[in-house]
């Protein structure tokens, strides 16, 4: 039997194997693990530079995510629907929230230089000291991220080669694991 759900489902779950005559019910450390794993939420990034916004959303709908976190500095597109109104718009007709945390964005200042050619050492390093003076914000994404299924949203289409990469690597931790769509 496969032990799911949240831990008082998996004890109800064992409780129920126990009272069957000759069932081994699993070991402490097993249940452990078993609602451990039970517990990990997720936190996805998302890039939509080969995107249009109906694959956006759709991509989003099909991932289940209940709130996008837009974390670009500033949240305007040349691509159709994907600057924040109408994206706010978009996402919310199917039932999808949206936020914009411009702090968690790169100052154009320091992304024009890297967009030139500049180090993306040199950026990452910038951005995590920068990530440093804002814990407040990362720990308040980190919160919700545990609560609602988020997104992390800008532009770049490989996490690898984008702040919210590092964005995402900060907020996750103990309980909390990311994916990039």
């Amino acid at each position: 039997m496969l032990l799911v759900g949240s831990g008082h489902r998996i004890r109800d779950q064992v409780a129920a194997l126990k009272s069957r005559e000759g069932c081994r019910a699993p070991s402490e450390t097993v249940l452990a693990g078993v609602a451990a794993a039970a517990t990990v939420a997720t936190v996805w990034t998302i890039g939509y530079e080969d995107r249009d916004l109906g694959t956006l959303v759709d991509v989003l709908q099909d991932t289940g995510v209940q709130r996008v976190v837009d974390v670009r500095e500033t949240p305007r597109s040349r691509k159709k629907g994907l600057s924040k109104g109408p994206l706010s718009e978009a996402l919310g007709e199917v039932g999808i929230a949206y936020e914009n945390r411009k702090s968690l964005g790169v100052p154009k200042a320091v992304r024009d230089p890297y967009k030139a050619g500049g180090s993306w050492e040199d950026f990452a390093a910038w951005y995590i000291d920068h990530l440093e003076a804002l814990e407040e914000e990362v720990e308040g994404l980190r919160e919700v991220a545990t609560r609602e299924r988020v997104a992390l949203l800008c532009y770049e289409a490989d996490a690898s080669g984008c702040h919210r990469g590092l964005l995402a690597a900060r907020v996750a931790g103990p309980g909390l694991r990311v994916e990039h769509l």
